[in-house]
């Protein structure tokens, strides 16, 4: 990596995947990526190849630390590993660079292989924060009731949310809007990720229960008028049945 760069596509797409497929979960060797500045040079490339754009993405989404248990229902990892809390800082900064860089550059690639990418990428994030994206799932809500009820009043409702203005927030809707992409791939992955979220919302012990009320009542105040609640089910993930989703990390 550090000699030269390979002429082939092929073998630059390779190359990527299996460095993805060295890296993930392996903090030791996150840390090495980052420490010897691989972590910029990736984010510098300009490839034209959608291939392997999109094994460059997966090999992003490696490098987000999950550990080996993944990370529980307060979003966080365990700290008990001594190599994790001595570069806690050095994770949170390289992570902050890559998340940024997906979302900025990436999640409005035109290529479908580098979207369904994306959304694997998003897929981790969604796996280590479980708990902001359940809050960002129950903020998404409460500005879809704001929207129906007193929707001149939308701007206001949203600057008051917790998650307004934040990455994840980002992330989330991201997320809403591949529901909708025109590929079958992305849609379906990204349906994954979002009924997983919502599905964990309303297990929730705390909120769930008021997570379902939201959603009838969403359902019923749509529905009064000529569309069907089937239909508007169709247009709204958050609004399909909730029954237990495998969640997967899935990559080609």
């Amino acid at each position: 990596m550090d000699e030269y760069t390979p002429d082939s596509a092929l073998l630059r797409q390779w190359c990527a995947f299996l460095m993805s497929k060295l890296l993930v979960n392996n903090l030791d060797g996150i840390l090495q990526f980052w420490r010897n500045g691989y972590t910029t040079r990736i984010l510098n490339i300009t490839e034209n190849i959608p291939e392997v754009r999109a094994a460059l993405v997966q090999l992003l989404g490696s490098l987000l630390y999950i550990g080996g248990s993944g990370a529980g229902d307060e979003g966080e990892l365990d700290n008990s590993d001594p190599v994790y809390s001595d570069a806690k800082l050095e994770l949170a900064k390289q992570e902050s660079k890559i998340v940024n860089y997906v979302v900025d550059k990436l999640r409005t690639d035109g290529a479908m292989i580098v979207r369904r990418e994306v959304v694997c990428f998003y897929s981790r994030m969604a796996k280590k924060y479980k708990r902001f994206f359940k809050i960002c799932a129950y903020n998404q809500l409460q500005e879809e009731i704001a929207t129906v009820d007193t929707p001149s009043e939308i701007e206001d409702v949203r600057r008051k949310l917790r998650t307004y203005g934040t990455v994840y927030s980002s992330i989330w809707r991201s997320l809403l809007i591949f529901t909708a992409d025109p590929h079958d791939e992305v849609r379906s992955y990204a349906m994954q990720v979002v009924d997983h979220v919502m599905f964990e919302l309303n297990d929730d012990k705390v909120i769930g229960e008021v997570c379902v009320l939201m959603e009838n009542y969403l359902t019923e105040k749509r529905s009064s008028g000529n569309t069907t609640a089937e239909e508007i089910a169709k247009r709204n993930p958050y609004l399909r049945p909730q029954v237990p989703i495998t969640f997967q990390i899935v990559h080609f």
